[in-house]
């Protein structure tokens, strides 16, 4: 109908739309638009729109003068500053002073390793151990024990002479050898040079080879039972030398030079030396007691 007057909705990009919703979504994402740019719109019909009104507002904000920030005003004279005291800083905690406690960098302890024990055992798994050197057979030594079974362990006891012949079946002839592993725990190696049928086996036999390897490197001894025998394993770097001390202090306070005499008086105390019948291992042994070792 020629009588209807029309409403063209124009964006300043050039696009027109004839109905409003579809200039709205427009002008939404017109990048003209929204740089300022203001729609043109054209009516017929001489009646302003909600569009036109809009634009209208937008212009108007467009033309007011930019506003500057207020200039900062410089300083009255005559006023002098004022001046805090400082206050001093309260500890975030009530308490100790930690302070107080600290050591300071010259702090250095002094103790002392006593020797309360000195182990008879066979070397360990994964143990690297030496021996000492030994040209007159002062670091090694053999005596006649009887080997009991106290739980998980073999104890050894040293027998005296005169109760050979009452425990003849029992003894065994038995070496000790000092060693020292990488920790520097010194111990006893207990190496049996004969069983009961006055024979050395071969794991003393190779045991024996490896006390003499380990005069000079350091060494582990493997068990194989496949070859019935201790097998040497070395190192594959160097663990420099063993550091024995030159005394020991015992559990007395009592410091002594370091050597094969001083480890079996520690290694052997007084109830591990069986000299008469009325030790609690004779009793037990020859049925006089029905009690524990210890008891």
């Amino acid at each position: 109908m020629s009588g209807v007057s029309k409403t063209k909705f124009t964006c300043n990009c050039g696009r027109e739309f004839e109905e409003e919703k579809k200039f709205q979504q427009h002008t939404t994402n017109c990048a003209v638009f929204k740089a300022g740019a203001i729609a043109n719109v054209i009516d017929n019909s001489g009646v302003k729109s909600d569009i036109e009104k809009q634009a209208e507002a937008a212009k108007q904000l467009l033309e007011q003068p930019e506003q500057h920030e207020k200039p900062e005003q410089p300083e009255q004279p005559g006023i002098i500053a004022k001046f805090t005291a400082p206050v001093e800083a309260k500890r975030p905690f009530a308490g100790a002073d930690f302070n107080a406690f600290r050591l300071s960098d010259t702090y250095n302890p002094q103790t002392i390793t006593l020797y309360t024990e000195v182990p008879i055992r066979k070397p360990k798994r994964f143990e690297f151990f030496r021996t000492r050197e030994d040209s007159e057979g002062t670091w090694k030594w053999a005596a006649r024990m009887l080997e009991m079974e106290e739980g998980m362990d073999k104890i050894l006891y040293l027998v005296a002479p005169k109760m050979y012949d009452a425990m003849a079946e029992d003894l065994r002839q038995i070496e000790l050898h000092a060693a020292i592993n990488t920790d520097g725990t010194i111990f006893l190696i207990n190496v049996t040079l004969v069983d009961r049928s006055g024979k050395q086996n071969h794991w003393s036999e190779s045991m024996l080879k490896i006390l003499e390897m380990a005069k000079t490197e350091w060494v582990q001894a493997k068990s194989s039972k496949a070859v019935a025998a201790y097998i040497p394993v070395v190192p594959i770097s160097n663990l420099g030398e063993p550091r024995w001390p030159a005394e020991i202090t015992t559990r007395d306070r009592v410091t002594i030079p370091l050597n094969m005499d001083a480890l079996l008086h520690i290694a052997f105390p007084e109830d591990r030396i069986i000299e008469n019948a009325d030790h609690p291992v004779m009793k037990k042994i020859t049925g006089a007691t029905g009690g524990q070792l210890g008891e």
